[in-house]
């Protein structure tokens, strides 16, 4: 073989390996699995993390314009047990889960329960807070117990949260869709929609800040199991471990009791889990 012919061999291999190098390399980078959470958060010390912002007392905007509540300070303390700072990105409630999906932020905080539809697309943390939820009504409605609840009657519910699902599943109600918790009681008081289900926390705080409010809240109270707790997308395993033993470590001192006492006057805390 003459010396022309073996370069052009020799080059011809190298190129043909040089190929292979790239198609596994390729393979290896066009992997689905997300980014390690716990590790970017580690390493940039931070985490971005969705949140409706307009649910007092859970997460709002105050007068001075400071987004301020029971779960912004608890996602606050749990980021600082993992070494990172929040970067809460605030969402409309029918869109904030979607959100996860559309990669702007990997975690949503808002009065979330966990049920088995949401489970499959998404992973939960252990619950931080418990939840007790009202119906309410205008004053001068005929309606006086949860009993009193008939298919006729109309609920201002934002329709995919878990309290319009309760509103229509369990109670049988139709729904009239909001966008938030001032929207439905402004449609209660309006007589648009006979009742508005909703936290315990959010009503009595509303009522202690508005004087003059038309809405009473009808006997006995709706259980919301399974709530309240951090939503993480799939697969980061190693994070929703990590912020579990901060959360356990954050029920044991006290510190989450403290902060739900803050803005409700009692503890909301969850149950610490049996070791």
């Amino acid at each position: 073989m003459s010396i022309m012919k073996r370069i052009s061999a020799i080059t011809g291999i190298s190129m043909l390996l040089a190929a292979c190098a790239g198609t596994q390399g390729s393979t290896a980078n066009d992997t689905t699995m997300p980014t390690d959470l716990l590790q970017a958060t580690q390493e940039t010390k931070t985490i971005t993390v969705g949140t409706e912002g307009t649910y007092r007392p859970y997460s709002y905007t105050d007068e001075r314009g400071n987004l301020v509540g029971i779960e912004v300070d608890i996602m606050k303390l749990l980021a600082k047990d993992l070494g990172a700072e929040v970067n809460f990105t605030v969402a409309p409630w029918d869109g904030l889960i979607a959100g996860v999906d559309a990669g702007k932020y990997p975690v949503v905080i808002n009065n979330l329960a966990i049920n088995d539809e949401r489970k499959k697309k998404y992973d939960f943390s252990i619950p931080y807070t418990r939840d007790v939820a009202k119906f309410a009504v205008r004053d001068d409605s005929p309606l006086r117990t949860i009993d009193d609840l008939t298919p006729q009657l109309k609920a201002a519910q934002s329709s995919t949260s878990n309290l319009g699902m309760t509103a229509k599943d369990i109670y049988g109600l139709g729904i009239v869709p909001v966008d938030g918790f001032v929207q439905a009681v402004d449609l209660v008081t309006s007589g648009r929609a006979d009742v508005t289900l909703n936290s315990l926390a959010t009503f009595k705080l509303y009522q202690e800040e508005n004087d003059a409010s038309q809405i009473r809240l009808l006997d006995g109270e709706v259980a919301t199991p399974d709530c309240c707790s951090i939503l993480v997308e799939k697969g980061q395993d190693e994070f929703v471990t990590a912020l579990n033993e901060a959360i356990e470590r954050r029920l044991a001192d006290g510190s989450i009791a403290e902060i739900t006492r803050k803005y409700v006057g009692e503890d909301m805390s969850a149950k610490v889990s049996a070791q």
